[in-house]
């Protein structure tokens, strides 16, 4: 995801919610979330509902256990599992954690999501295959890559950092392309990849570029949020056979 949720609450949807209800329910979805994945091949990671929404129409919700504000675990009703962190490294590091033990976790991970491009060789609608995943701290991860061949093999691959607010200007696009020799620019990869390589979970993401992270950021990404993320999922779908068998 490339925004934070204050920017834009009426495109996505999100409503306020009750926390000591969550709270309360937090230690019962993780036990639920443990059965849910078991045995599991393949788990889809994104944000927001509107990155997974395509999917979960077509695939059916069999299941699904709230994990924490905005964090939901779905379980499809054709067995796939897909899992939507919530906006933010903190957020999505604190999701993760709840998959870190033997019997939670995936067998590999499929990673979607819209980016900003910090670079002009990436068009707005590129989709492209990560390689390294850094933050603006400078840590820089790089998990071991899933590489669903040839299903994939037709995008360019491209260095993702992970920032804590979205990037809005073009200076700030300059700056942190300058810094860290970063591509796209997102707000969770670098939580979803630094659980891949703690665990030993084999990793394949793939983001498409929404905006280009400059002074016309948000204009371009109110524009083309929704377009964008709804042809990565038709991506996944007309080819998840081939992500399951890879």
């Amino acid at each position: 995801m490339r925004f934070g949720m204050n920017h834009l609450p009426a495109i996505i949807g999100l409503k306020g919610c009750d926390f000591k209800h969550f709270e309360r329910k937090l230690r019962l979805a993780h036990m639920m979330s443990i059965n849910y994945v078991r045995n599991m091949s393949v788990m889809i990671i994104a944000a927001l509902k509107s990155e997974v929404k395509t999917l979960l129409d077509r695939f059916g919700i069999a299941k699904q256990t709230t994990l924490g504000r905005h964090a939901v675990l779905y379980k499809c009703m054709n067995d796939a599992h897909i899992l939507r962190t919530g906006i933010g490294l903190n957020q999505a590091t604190r999701v993760l954690e709840k998959f870190s033990t033997p019997d939670a976790l995936p067998t590999k991970i499929l990673h979607i999501g819209v980016s900003g491009a910090l670079v002009d060789d990436f068009d707005i609608g590129q989709m492209v295959r990560g390689v390294t995943f850094t933050n603006e701290a400078g840590d820089r991860v790089s998990p071991e890559l899933w590489r669903p061949d040839p299903i994939t093999s037709q995008f360019p691959e491209g260095r993702f950092l992970s920032v804590i607010e979205a990037v809005k200007t073009t200076k700030a696009r300059h700056q942190l392309n300058e810094r860290t020799q970063a591509q796209l620019v997102d707000m969770e990869s670098h939580a979803v990849a630094t659980f891949c390589r703690k665990n030993e979970v084999p990793l394949c993401a793939i983001r498409i570029v929404s905006d280009r992270a400059d002074d016309r950021a948000m204009l371009t990404f109110i524009h083309e949020f929704r377009t964008q993320a709804k042809r990565l999922q038709a991506f996944v779908l007309e080819n998840w056979e081939g992500f399951v068998s890879a």
